[in-house]
């Protein structure tokens, strides 16, 4: 709470947990994190390199998961939907591999799977210690059946719908999404001399859309999951096309490059240097 990501006891949004402010920054940041880490140690070169990057990759997300979605830490429910899959979409583009379907069922099955670990971890503790996560396990599988939870998705609806119908700024938003999925599908000529397709800007910007468009539709705040998502993804993607990508332009090592060396007048530059009509007037 009064945290400069978190809510306030006014806006009484959540008392304990991670807010979906908190949680964009830090899911955001796993992944932005994760695709500098692979650009700067050079995974795409195999090796021994390339096996430690992978497991470190993995240990953050799996990190980020349980700070995020533990009852005792982030329970974040929401979260939790978003960042598994976008995981293995990351770990999957920056190894240059397709994606294809079976993966996409792993992902959903793990991150059921995950979801479910975390409601039994709930589940086991007091009735009054447990999170939303607990409850609504309990009041979906108790006496009042799914009621709870469809009361709960026709909450986090009209919650999203009413954010993105807010304010007319709030349109912007899926505009900017929508020139991330043209940047990332074919970049224009002019962008791909300094933005190239490796697979370290690959994961960067598919696995950058598909945690703000999972965010967005899982998450109560809506439009205002990925706007605060922009605020880590953004600034890296450009500092990554704003680098400068012309070997020439690198400053070579041992300081600046050395001057040409003078070149000795000729016969007739010598006559032009004496000649009082060729010489400049300030």
């Amino acid at each position: 709470l009064n945290t400069i990501f978190g809510y306030s006891p006014q806006v009484a949004g959540r008392f304990a947990g991670f807010g979906n402010p908190a949680y964009s920054l830090l899911a955001m940041g796993a992944v932005v994190m994760s695709c500098a880490l692979w650009a700067l140690f050079d995974g795409d070169r195999p090796g021994s390199t390339r096996r430690r990057l992978v497991a470190a990759v993995i240990a953050l997300f799996t990190l980020t998961v349980v700070l995020d979605g533990h009852p005792s830490f982030g329970s974040d429910v929401g979260g939790v939907l978003s960042i598994i899959p976008t995981a293995f979409l990351v770990v999957w583009l920056l190894l240059g591999r397709r994606v294809r379907v079976r993966l996409v069922l792993i992902a959903g099955a793990v991150t059921l799977a995950v979801i479910a670990g975390f409601a039994a971890i709930d589940l086991a503790r007091p009735e009054d210690k447990q999170t939303h996560l607990g409850r609504l396990v309990r009041t979906t599988f108790g006496h009042d059946g799914g009621g709870g939870l469809a009361t709960v998705l026709q909450r986090k609806l009209n919650s999203n719908l009413t954010v993105l119908t807010n304010s007319i700024w709030t349109l912007t938003i899926p505009l900017a999404l929508a020139v991330l999925v043209c940047l990332a599908w074919s970049k224009p000529r002019a962008l791909k001399a300094h933005l190239p397709d490796t697979n370290a800007n690959r994961a960067t910007l598919w696995g950058g859309i598909c945690m703000c468009v999972l965010g967005m539709a899982v998450n109560d705040s809506g439009i205002a999951i990925p706007a605060v998502m922009f605020m880590v993804l953004l600034p890296y993607v450009l500092y990554q096309a704003l680098s400068s990508s012309d070997p020439l332009a690198v400053e070579p090592q041992g300081g600046p490059p050395a001057a040409p060396p003078p070149v000795e007048p000729g016969p007739a530059d010598e006559d032009d240097a004496l000649d009082p009509d060729l010489v400049p007037v300030s």
